[in-house]
């Protein structure tokens, strides 16, 4: 990307509700423009976390410990969820259910998927929370979450969320 039409694309973009990201690995962008990438890392929030499995990007790449959750990186917390998503991290339902209240999307996603994953009347009941996210993606996965871990005692959220916000 020039970075002269993405600046121009900032400046045309503020004051509005609308957000600039740009499609970027690696480099600098323009102030005020989010970052994004494709792919596995995408959620990730990091190229080499992309690649967990390979040996030298363990080997270069810090692990983010569980500390990582309370700081004020969403990248960090992404990064998180994606190793434990790939078994480099172990994760209980007592840490990602509060990343369901994330302000950044990609967590909020990344924890309905592991919650899905670490299965349990807690997760059940965490996701059923996440129907009510404000972003229907996030509402979206955890209505196929709920569905797939088939906890009967979900469905009455569950038609709660389609009538309320229409998934």
């Amino acid at each position: 990307g020039d970075s002269k039409t993405a600046e121009a694309c900032y400046k045309a973009c503020e004051g509005t509700g609308v957000k600039v990201s740009m499609f970027r690995s690696q480099g600098p962008l323009p102030a005020g423009v989010l970052r994004i990438s494709s792919g596995v890392a995408l959620e990730s929030g990091y190229t080499a976390a992309a690649r967990a499995d390979e040996p030298e990007s363990v080997a270069r790449t810090p692990m983010p410990s569980a500390e990582a959750l309370k700081g004020e990186d969403p990248h960090a917390r992404r990064q998180w969820l994606y190793l434990v998503s790939k078994g480099k991290q172990k994760a209980s339902v007592d840490q990602i259910a509060p990343m369901l209240k994330d302000p950044d999307l990609y967590v909020r996603r990344g924890a309905v998927r592991e919650l899905e994953k670490l299965k349990g009347p807690a997760a059940v009941r965490a996701l059923e929370g996440a129907l009510k996210d404000p972003e229907n993606s996030v509402r979206c996965l955890a209505a196929v979450a709920l569905g797939r871990m088939g906890d009967a005692e979900s469905i009455d959220p569950l038609f709660e969320a389609v009538a309320d916000r229409g998934m």
